[in-house]
């Protein structure tokens, strides 16, 4: 989970909840400058009770919604898992989403914005697009709900922390706990602890596995958190199915980690791999090698996980050619590794380039992609698009077009041909190509256990990484809606230049005014000049007219001024 240390000079708005939970995890009591205290007023005339699906009654002028909605969907979870699924994301959004929902909207001309964060409030540019808030968007409450949030994973991880214990991973609503039957010292490069018998990898560097019995007194306690304790028989932490074999009974899952959200935890008996719960990150967005009726159809049997088949073959092969177990490969992995993507807006239809006769709206094109075969290669850069196809195994020859440039390229496949490659051929990554390079992947939110930059060789177990805040940008919260119907070629970076609508990061800039410029020149005038001279790389001469009250300054300078500032500031 991205929580890391921060330390800021400049200070920063937090919830109350994220000022407990920062004293959990360092110890440490955050400086507190200023407090508003949040509190509500009078109650809409308008709100009536109402019935969700003529079963559970709300009254919101007592009930809180999304309560009532998990209890609404632990009713139908047996009689219609569909609708329950459908109930799970209306909880959510009656939680959370609606109230930090802002929409995208295109300006009818350019204007300024007055853009206000915490006691930052200035006026920008003219600008194309606005950010409009929805109509409950209450950045208080959904503020709050995360620091909430936040707060409930600071006090798992310190209970776990002050008996010992240890995460193999993290997530916003879940944890995995380190944890055998009866507790114990395990194996673990970096480990705080020692155990006597020298281990391969981990030497004799250990960890403590907390016991099963421990894991369930850590349950019990956030239980008193519960707000449907009394009616629901459903417990605050669920040990999720894969804690339980066939029988119902309690059984050891082993855990193998690449990076955040690359994991797959695991039964070994004896030298046979059972794969438990794979991660579909990093592998999910390419076209499967089969479909789970061919599955089905050729095993006799029904799928019911949620995860299609082939992934779990894939950590399969992962894991047991990692921990160097009998296994046979997977049938597919010399299969082109390719993506399906739907022609859903007329932004792609707009980048099909030669293809435009061919491909109409709302079918599906083939995104193939190219080996980088050298370092700087002219050739591979952007995405390539090509026409739907099923027969994987006969590309060679297939002409793909290059988004970004519109230029036009050749599959090459040296199995179906004996000739060299020729000029503007490109072979195609194989499965395997993206297996072996999400294990070279490097967890970028950890140090390694000895405290340096992680690489895709790092082993054991990983420490926070601490940031330190430096120059302040204010950006905007969404991007597009057209995010939410998948991916989208004409909207990745790779594929050329985004519509402004379409920008996922966009930094609002403000407009110099004097003011603005009189803070500046008040927190300069703490430093020497000399000092920011060096920090800034500008002209000492440049400095001290702006010390002396020179209004007219270049933005870039300003800039390169500010961050000098909050650079130096970090260092006293």
């Amino acid at each position: 989970m991205a929580w890391n240390y921060l330390t800021s000079k400049q200070p920063i708005w937090m919830t109350g909840p994220d000022v407990i939970a920062a004293k959990l995890i360092t110890g440490k009591s955050i400086k507190i400058l200023n407090a508003i205290n949040v509190v509500p007023y009078g109650v809409q005339p308008s709100l009536v009770p109402i019935k969700l699906r003529g079963e559970v009654k709300v009254d919101p002028r007592r009930d809180d919604l999304a309560i009532k909605l998990v209890e609404l969907r632990t009713s139908m979870k047996s009689k219609t898992p569909e609708l329950a699924s459908g109930i799970k994301v209306a909880a959510n959004s009656a939680a959370f989403g609606i109230y930090s929902q802002i929409d995208v909207r295109s300006l009818d001309s350019r204007s300024q914005l007055r853009v206000f964060s915490g006691e930052t409030e200035y006026v920008t540019p003219p600008v194309e697009i606005w950010e409009r808030p929805s109509e409950f968007h209450c950045p208080v409450i959904s503020s709050l709900v995360t620091g909430g949030s936040h707060l409930l994973c600071a006090m798992l991880e310190r209970m776990v922390r002050d008996m010992g214990g240890q995460f193999a991973a993290m997530d916003t609503d879940s944890a995995m706990i380190v944890s055998t039957k009866d507790g114990g010292l395990i194996s673990c490069a970096g480990g705080l602890h020692r155990i006597p018998k020298y281990q391969a990898g981990s030497a004799n560097a250990a960890i403590l596995a907390l016991s099963y019995a421990q894991v369930e007194g850590i349950r019990e306690r956030f239980e008193r958190l519960s707000p449907w304790r009394k009616k629901l028989k459903t417990s605050f932490l669920k040990l999720e199915k894969e804690n339980f074999d066939a029988n119902g009974n309690r059984q050891l899952l082993n855990f193998y980690g690449i990076s955040a959200k690359l994991y797959c935890l695991f039964n070994l008996e004896g030298n046979r791999l059972l794969v438990r719960k794979p991660s579909g990150h990093g592998l999910g967005f390419l076209r499967a090698p089969y479909t789970i009726a061919e599955w089905q159809r050729r095993t006799g049997r029904k799928w019911e996980e949620d995860l299609p088949p082939w992934i779990y073959e894939a950590w399969h092969f992962i894991v047991s050619r990692e921990l160097s177990l009998p296994h046979k490969p997977p049938s597919w992995l010399q299969q082109p590794a390719i993506m399906a993507v739907p022609i859903t807006t007329p932004q792609i239809l707009a980048r099909l380039g030669i293809f435009t006769d061919e491909m109409r709206p709302f079918t599906v094109m083939t995104v193939p992609f190219p080996k980088r075969e050298m370092v700087t290669d002219p050739l591979w850069t952007g995405y390539f698009i090509m026409p739907h196809t099923q027969k994987l195994h006969d590309l060679h020859g297939r002409t793909m077009v290059n988004v970004a440039s519109g230029e036009t390229f050749h599959i090459y496949d040296r199995n179906s041909s004996r000739l060299p490659k020729p000029p503007g051929w490109l072979s195609l990554r194989t499965m395997k190509d993206e297996i072996n390079r999400i294990l070279s992947r490097a967890e970028s939110k950890f140090c390694d256990p000895n405290g340096g930059v992680c690489t895709g060789r790092s082993v054991g177990l990983l420490a926070r990484r601490h940031i330190v805040a430096g120059e302040f940008h204010y950006i905007g919260k969404e991007a597009s809606t057209r995010w939410g119907g998948g991916v989208d070629p004409s909207m990745l970076a790779e594929a050329g230049t985004l519509d402004p609508a379409d920008e996922t990061f966009r930094e609002y800039e403000r407009v110099v005014d004097p003011k603005y410029l009189y803070e500046i020149r008040a927190q300069a005038k703490q430093f020497s000049t000399k000092g920011l001279s060096r920090q800034a790389r500008l002209a000492e001469d440049t400095i001290k007219k702006f010390k002396n009250g020179r209004n007219t300054i270049r933005p870039r300078t300003l800039r390169k001024l500010t961050k000098a500032i909050h650079a130096l500031r970090n260092k006293i």
